[in-house]
């Protein structure tokens, strides 16, 4: 299967909520690698990449968020893999 990324940011009530470490949760449950980071304008900034059916799910998880978050948009993107990563963490 080929592997694919993508650039995904989630606005709403996503931060102070444990949101960045659902993702990290979440994708490395799913195999995925990449990183969450927060963003100066309350969002969330994420990069995945792996398989499809395996983004997918990370996409339909992300939209529910922790029990805390309120998800008020989820804007995704696709992009160029990168081939040096090997584990889904949080940027600081």
């Amino acid at each position: 299967m080929a592997v694919q990324r993508i650039h995904v940011v989630v606005s709403g009530r996503v931060q102070g909520v444990g949101y960045r470490y659902f993702c990290q949760i979440t994708a490395q449950e799913l195999g995925l690698i990449g990183w969450a980071r927060n963003c100066a304008d309350s969002s969330v900034e994420l990069e995945a990449q792996g398989v499809a059916t395996a983004l997918i799910a990370l996409q339909q998880q992300l939209s529910d968020g922790p029990s805390m978050a309120r998800v008020n948009r989820v804007d995704v993107e696709t992009i160029e893999p990168l081939p040096d990563e090997t584990q889904f963490r949080i940027r600081y």
